[in-house]
């Protein structure tokens, strides 16, 4: 990208063609902030910004103000993030460009969710869900469906929560995107895992494992391998529970504990393998406890 992008900004600079050297600036921006230079990020953004103005170029100026917004909410400044995508979205608005109203709204959502807002997370979210359903953006419909069931599972509203996981699996099944139906999966797992029934969410994770395996994405097999060791775990630590709403994962004590340590130290391999610490930090922990708290397997 940095080597296609100084050779159309040289040529577009020799030529004075204002278009271009937008174009130019903002794929060196996009470069810049690829590889977690951000200042120069912003600084391309910008000179992309000023010369779409120049031009008029109003798309490229709604384009120019969303990746700013990315930058920003990448960075975790989120105040700066929304005001560049509520920028972008009033162009998108303007000029009736659907797919950008869509994914600023989309954007926008996120960063509500993030920071708890879950009402205007949700009002954005609908917004979008309606523009992605007139593009017959479907694989947007289905991440709309998996944000509105995070939040809701965030409210502890189980049932809705599950009803949308399940809307989102569907569509990502007919779309034939594996990853995303694990994503999901996993998901709705951890609702089952608070209702008490490890049974249930240990036959989703069991569902998306071999997905995420299949599509080769590293850090679902972590994640996944590690909730089924937890899932486990969970069974073995409260196999004498008299709790009568838990069903827990049947078996001989001794192997829900050792199938418990064997996916946990699958999982911190994994993690080991792609270099993602916080993913291995977090089921090292697991495993250290798993091993501090083993005794009686009768």
């Amino acid at each position: 990208i940095y080597e296609y992008g100084q050779k159309a900004l040289s040529i577009a600079e020799e030529y004075q063609l204002i278009d271009e050297m937008a174009s130019a600036h903002n794929h060196l921006g996009i470069y810049h902030m690829l590889v977690g230079d951000y200042q120069k990020a912003e600084l391309e953004y910008h000179k992309s910004n000023d010369y779409c103005e120049q031009s008029g170029d109003l798309k490229g100026l709604a384009n120019g103000y969303g990746n700013l917004g990315i930058m920003n909410h990448s960075l975790g400044k989120f105040v700066p993030a929304l005001e560049y995508f509520f920028k972008s979205l009033k162009i998108s608005e303007e000029l009736g460009i659907q797919q950008g109203i869509a994914n600023q709204n989309l954007a926008i959502a996120n960063i509500y969710m993030e920071q708890g807002d879950f009402e205007k997370a949700i009002h954005y979210d609908s917004i979008a869900m309606q523009h992605f359903q007139e593009l017959g953006d479907f694989d947007g419909v289905g991440l709309i469906y998996g944000n509105l069931a995070n939040i809701y599972s965030d409210q502890n509203k189980q049932k809705e929560a599950l009803e949308a996981y399940q809307k989102a699996i569907l569509i990502y099944e007919k779309l034939g995107n594996e990853s995303s139906v694990a994503r999901n999966l996993s998901n709705m797992s951890t609702i089952y895992m608070d209702l008490g029934d490890h049974q249930k969410a240990l036959t989703l994770l069991e569902q998306a494992l071999p997905k995420v395996e299949n599509a080769q994405n590293f850090d679902w097999i972590c994640n996944i391998n590690g909730n089924i060791g937890i899932t486990y775990l969970l069974s073995y630590t409260k196999y004498h529970s008299q709790d009568s709403n838990l069903k827990l994962i049947p078996g001989q004590r001794g192997d829900l504990y050792k199938k418990g340590i064997k996916y946990l130290i699958t999982s911190v391999e994994m993690a080991l393998k792609i270099e993602d610490w916080k993913r291995m930090n977090m089921f090292s922990e697991k495993l250290a406890d798993a091993y501090a708290t083993v005794g009686d397997f009768n």
